[in-house]
């Protein structure tokens, strides 16, 4: 288990101590979720990933229904497409490889159609 607190300064004041965090190790502690709906016909789709952040890998689930000819687009912070996955279903495993450490936004479609989107956060190696 971790425990964490800061201390923050302002000019030359005494410090503001933070509230004491708790972490134990190999417990996911943010859950990510994305529902979201594109075609106003539809309904919401239930996206999950999992682990977020990830550390070698992370499984994207579609939880509506299984999708045939999808694609998943991960992109860096200045749009640069930095990764594609094409897959059918409703799962899909994602793997970290030379990917840098930070913030990625997705995109999920299916027979060209956009799905969803979101934010991978990748765990400092």
């Amino acid at each position: 288990m971790l425990e964490n607190s800061a201390a923050i300064y302002f000019d030359f004041n005494e410090p503001i101590i933070t509230n004491t965090y708790f972490h134990t190790i190999g417990i996911d502690f943010l859950e990510f979720r994305v529902v979201t709906s594109i075609d106003e016909g539809a309904g919401p789709l239930q996206l999950g990933v999992s682990p977020n952040p990830m550390g070698d890998f992370a499984i994207i689930r579609l939880e509506n229904e299984d999708y045939q000819n999808g694609l998943f687009q991960l992109f860096n912070l200045q749009g640069k497409q930095v990764r594609t996955y094409e897959f059918s279903g409703n799962e899909l495993r994602i793997e970290r490889g030379d990917l840098q450490s930070g913030m990625y936004l997705f995109e999920v479609q299916a027979d060209g159609v956009l799905l969803g989107n979101g934010k991978l956060m990748i765990k400092t190696e």
